[in-house]
């Protein structure tokens, strides 16, 4: 009998409005799930297959600002309005074509999970695309996770909601996912289905009706998590790649009218990388051949104390702020090199 393990596991991004970001939360899972042992992980970015497909028509009209939405196929952005998505946009043959393609290139390497990580501008696209999945292939299991998964916890009517009662979604994960998708994968390839002792997810019980369990505790080493795997990632397609760098979890601010503690809850869930596994991170770019020489590169710094750090905050023993070690420890590796350091970096919260 084969491992349940080696079944096949496919990870998606569908087109959710811009063009250079590389899929940092599936390059977490597929590392997560291959330290798990999962054996055949696979990372589809169709949102960078629909710019670049697209590239000759999306990068035209910069100036004036409306020339770059003058057809719908460009109007990408605005896709996380309801009204405008269902009455105007997916009714056009360009994206009937594309939910068609995209559903059958997720089912050519006989998937048993299909996971996809949604935000509010990608979501009505991506279930159109859950649809004809379980159409095309009844069976296979589809799991959603991502920002706006989480959003929908705050909300009992939220659509993702029904389309678990419906069947198209079979598992919903909301708060952070990392052990949570290794831990419905195992229960769903095992055919157990033992939900009910996972947490941070909704589905649906043996009664037919959408429940939850609670949220899952946060991983408190964040030292810990794998280095992101980009492994099935094309980085040619990318007009101007952007690699993001998680630098820290959470936000050591409360402030009441930001929506991030909907995902990072209290500012004493803040939690930091340190400088030493940020550098591991970036020498297993540069090892992998994703900061090439002779172009430009850029490192997209992800987290809130990029911006309590220039307050020269003691973190470390050596009395620095993590952000100044790191800093120090990028000068130190390639300050002998005859290139110099092979990227930019900028950092935002």
């Amino acid at each position: 009998m084969k491992n349940y393990k080696d079944k096949q596991i496919n990870l998606c991004w569908t087109p959710f409005g811009y063009s250079y970001s590389v899929p940092l939360s599936l390059g977490y899972l597929k590392s997560n799930l291959t330290d798990n042992e999962y054996t055949n992980v696979k990372v589809m970015d169709f949102n960078q297959d629909f710019w670049y497909r697209n590239k000759d028509e999306l990068g035209k009209g910069l100036n004036p600002f409306e020339e770059r939405y003058k057809t719908l196929l460009q109007n990408v952005t605005n896709w996380n309005n309801p009204e405008n998505y269902y009455e105007k946009v997916h009714s056009i043959g360009q994206i009937k074509d594309l939910i068609d393609e995209y559903s059958d290139k997720l089912l050519e390497n006989s998937p048993s999970i299909i996971g996809f990580c949604i935000f509010n501008t990608n979501i009505w696209f991506t279930l159109e695309v859950c649809t004809a999945l379980k159409i095309k292939q009844s069976n296979v299991k589809i799991l959603i996770g991502g920002p706006e998964a989480t959003a929908s916890h705050y909300n009992a009517a939220h659509k993702l909601k029904e389309m678990i009662q419906s069947g198209v979604v079979d598992v919903l994960v909301f708060g952070e996912g990392d052990i949570t998708v290794a831990e419905v994968c195992d229960t769903i390839l095992k055919e157990e289905y033992d939900y009910e002792n996972i947490d941070g997810i909704y589905y649906l019980d043996k009664e037919g009706k959408v429940t939850n369990t609670k949220w899952r505790d946060f991983i408190r080493d964040i030292d810990s998590i794998s280095i992101p795997d980009y492994s099935d990632i094309d980085f040619q397609l990318y007009q101007q790649p952007e690699i993001p760098i998680v630098l820290s979890r959470g936000c050591n601010y409360s402030c009441i009218y930001c929506g991030v503690k909907l995902y990072w809850k209290k500012a004493s869930d803040f939690r930091k990388r340190s400088s030493q596994n940020i550098m591991d991170e970036i020498l297993y770019l540069d090892k992998s051949g994703y900061l090439p020489r002779g172009q430009f590169n850029f490192l997209s710094w992800k987290g809130a104390y990029v911006n309590t750090d220039v307050v020269r905050k003691p973190e470390t023993e050596s009395g620095k702020s993590i952000l100044e070690e790191l800093c120090e420890k990028i000068i130190d590796h390639y300050k002998n090199k005859n290139y110099g350091v092979p990227f930019q970096w900028g950092g935002w919260a």
